[in-house]
């Protein structure tokens, strides 16, 4: 059934787009230069063709933006998830605007000149997302569908090279196109460094493909594998794959440059419950009777059970977190895994119900340090930034619905720097983003005019593709108080 939901909500989302992540809360950015990046030019052959965008498809207008410091640029170092989609000189992003013509809404390229703060709109007939970004190309998809695979447009891998600084869309190339679609919908679609396309299908089946861009080829017949249907790309770290597949939706790991796979576990694995550092993933199946958190070597296959039911409720009591003495229903979901310095943090939403039939939900972050022993923490600056003073109803046209909040919203995302939340502003009454900082304890809102508010949805697509910012509203009917729907 979640699935289903989760199918339903993926067609209703707008473009997920992904960019760097900033170093500060104020408005700094912090990134670098890749290395090794495909450079010269028109990739060709096979699969791929070339050829530039004629005609009315492209165009191009200034746009303001406020001053930003230029970020710290390292020459030749390798891509990590702060440097995804930025050159040396600028920062690139998607945005939906007003449609032109019969299609309501559309997404433009935006290009923010990193030392002078000032953006530049790029146009681009149909496109549907940007995928990555070096010194000297950006990457995107460009292609639209339509309501049955004869109606289909095929989707198309493009770049377009960046000279004297800018993006010159005129140059693009086509470097792939498939006819079944590349399925950008969503942030679980596409996976692109330069070198690997990795991508599912959109013509219903859900496959899953993997093209070398240097060698011009897909990478075994993976696309031909039974199995491999349903598919859903959940991260790619440190060179490893971790996606679901099959009709069961099974979860699988895979070295990015090879087409062996290997199963992990026969049960379903949401991309929110699951988390790697290195050559472990961490994962919690999401029917496990009692819940448990696994920890699974992809070098040499080994499995041991990390967190228990019973270690988290050990740990709830001890801190005085599970006091109800008259609970009659009990739950706990994991409800987002993050990876920030050398720890592993799990959000778990606990539910109850009291004797009265009113139910309880609460957010609590818990965390390991794999290199020291892996002990459970709580963390209790977190949770209470998370809190409210006390249960909030919740009513609807006047009506008590036998749900109550002791959080006011979760965790959505985390560097090594921050952490960032979607709370209740009981001031506002409204969702907004809330940022923490690790190092110093300080909190603040993120309003729509600080330069970062947008960052933590915009997570580079290799760290979790199913990310919990999709659009979903953090508590049951509060809006939230600017349009992030413009960039979800």
């Amino acid at each position: 059934m979640r699935g289903e939901l989760h199918r339903m909500k993926r067609l209703l989302l707008s473009l997920a787009i992904a960019a760097g992540i900033c170093a500060g809360c104020g408005g700094e950015f912090s990134g670098h230069s890749r290395e090794g990046a495909a450079s010269g030019g028109a990739v060709s052959g096979g699969a791929v063709s070339g050829g530039a965008v004629s005609g009315g498809a492209v165009w191009e207008e200034a746009v303001s933006g406020g001053a930003v410091k230029k970020i710290s640029v390292e020459k030749r170092r390798k891509k990590d998830q702060s440097s995804w989609f930025f050159s040396e000189n600028n920062f690139y992003y998607l945005r939906e605007i007003e449609g032109r013509g019969e299609i309501p809404v559309e997404c433009v390229i935006i290009e923010r000149d990193l030392s002078e703060g000032t953006e530049r709109e790029i146009n681009r007939k149909d496109l549907s997302g940007l995928c990555y970004v070096d010194d000297d190309w950006v990457y995107y998809v460009a292609g639209e569908s339509g309501g049955s695979v004869d109606d289909r447009v095929s989707a198309s891998l493009y770049r377009a090279p960046i000279e004297k600084n800018r993006l010159n869309i005129r140059k693009e190339e086509c470097l792939l196109t498939d006819k079944k679609g590349i399925d950008v919908f969503g942030v679980e679609g596409v996976y692109c460094d330069g070198r690997y396309l990795l991508y599912i299908t959109e013509d219903g089946n859900g496959t899953y493909k993997k093209y070398d861009l240097k060698k011009k080829r897909f990478v075994g017949n993976l696309h031909k594998d039974k199995r491999n249907c349903d598919s859903q790309i959940l991260s790619v770290v440190d060179g490893y794959v971790y996606l679901r597949m099959g009709e069961d939706e099974e979860f699988y790991w895979q070295k990015l440059d090879s087409a062996e796979i290997t199963k992990i576990t026969g049960e379903m694995v949401w991309g929110e419950a699951h988390a790697a550092i290195g050559k472990d993933v961490y994962y919690s199946d999401e029917y496990a009777m009692p819940f448990s958190v696994m920890k699974y070597n992809v070098e040499d296959g080994s499995r041991e059970k990390v967190v228990s039911e019973k270690q988290l409720r050990e740990l709830l009591e001890q801190n005085r977190l599970l006091l109800e003495k008259d609970k009659t229903y009990e739950s706990y979901n994991l409800a987002g895994m993050f990876v920030s310095r050398n720890r592993l943090y799990m959000q778990f939403e606990i539910s109850w119900d009291n004797k009265i039939g009113v139910g309880y939900s609460r957010n609590i972050l818990v965390y390991l340090e794999p290199e020291k022993g892996g002990e459970l923490h709580y963390d209790k600056a977190l949770t209470e930034f998370l809190a409210y003073d006390k249960p909030q109803e919740h009513w609807f046209d006047g009506t008590f619905l036998n749900e109550a909040y002791c959080s006011r919203g979760r965790c959505v995302e985390m560097t090594d720097e921050r952490c960032y939340m979607e709370v209740h502003d009981q001031e506002s009454d409204k969702i907004t983003l809330a940022c923490y900082d690790f190092q110093s304890g300080g909190f603040v809102y993120l309003t729509e005019e600080d330069l970062d508010w947008y960052l933590p949805y915009f997570t580079v697509p290799f760290r979790n593709l199913e990310s919990l910012l999709t659009g979903d509203e953090a508590l049951e009917g509060k809006d939230y108080d600017w349009p992030y729907h413009l960039y979800l």
